[in-house]
């Protein structure tokens, strides 16, 4: 991982794998939040501290993943309907560079949280203001 950040991090293991990542900068912590990431090809699960957490019982209930939407008019190409759609499904991350770029129009693609165990759609209806 090369994370360009401008503070120290401190690293804390704990049981079943989990890590605790402590910040001196939290505009760093925000920044490494915001993006996936992926030590040797694997995706690491990042999330913000939860009071209590315990990691001898902890499950894995959301997920981060890609959402791509095809076929998506000019129109709707905003930062605001992409938060608007991510909203339906769970959370919003980001989207990629080529996506706020408005370089390559043929897919949009945007990165989210999702519930497990929730069935995703596989198709949006957008309506323009004026009924498009």
């Amino acid at each position: 991982m090369k994370w360009k950040i401008k503070g120290q991090i401190e690293i804390i293991a704990m049981p079943n794998d989990y890590l605790i990542f402590i910040f001196d900068n939290l505009n760093d912590r925000d920044y490494i939040l915001s993006k996936p990431w992926f030590y040797w090809r694997r995706r690491l699960f990042l999330e913000k501290w939860q009071p209590w957490f315990n990691p001898t019982k902890a499950k894995l209930m959301n997920a981060p993943c890609w959402i791509i939407l095809l076929h998506l008019s000019f129109e709707f190409w905003h930062q605001k309907v992409f938060e608007g759609i991510a909203g339906s499904f769970r959370k919003f991350i980001t989207t990629d560079e080529v996506t706020k770029a408005r370089t390559r129009l043929i897919e949009a693609r945007f990165y989210i949280i999702v519930e497990y165990g929730v069935n995703l759609q596989k198709t949006i209806m957008l309506e323009s203001k004026l009924g498009e």
